[in-house]
């Protein structure tokens, strides 16, 4: 029962198969409808959890508003794509919620970086407060 299974090779390569033919089978393009519904599904299930939820981020505008949005970006999209990258949308202010306002489409390797720089920034800040309170700890205690 908890032995050696004697054709887990057998497994190993069929499992490999699956994942090889999964990554090289041709994807069916998506629409333009598809993909600003997956980017709005994707905002929505973001709201739900992690850190968005610790800080009450909320979208403020409708589906139509949000797909009226879109397609006035879908050139820089586009271009984004066409530059080898993966679009993403952007809160201008990441304390703020989703809104025609604060969002902006950029490349998701410079959000990605945005959002390190910003934790950064917050990292920075609590550590000067922290320095200020506690200043008596950089002074000089030699005799």
């Amino acid at each position: 029962m908890g032995g050696p299974r004697i054709n887990s090779h057998l497994d190993d390569d069929e499992l490999f198969a699956r994942s090889y033919n999964q990554l090289h089978r041709v994807k069916k393009e998506k629409t333009r409808e598809q993909i600003v519904k997956s980017y709005w599904n994707s905002m929505n299930s973001r709201i739900k959890k992690g850190i968005y939820l610790e800080k009450s981020i909320k979208i403020e505008w409708t589906f139509q508003e949000f797909s009226d949005w879109f397609n006035t970006k879908w050139d820089r999209f586009e271009t984004i794509k066409q530059a080898g990258e993966i679009p993403s949308i952007d809160r201008i202010d990441s304390n703020s919620n989703y809104s025609i306002e604060n969002c902006r489409m950029i490349p998701m390797s410079v959000n990605s970086a945005l959002g390190e720089v910003n934790l950064l920034i917050g990292r920075m800040k609590t550590l000067q407060r922290f320095l200020k309170e506690n200043e008596h700890w950089l002074k000089d205690e030699r005799p």
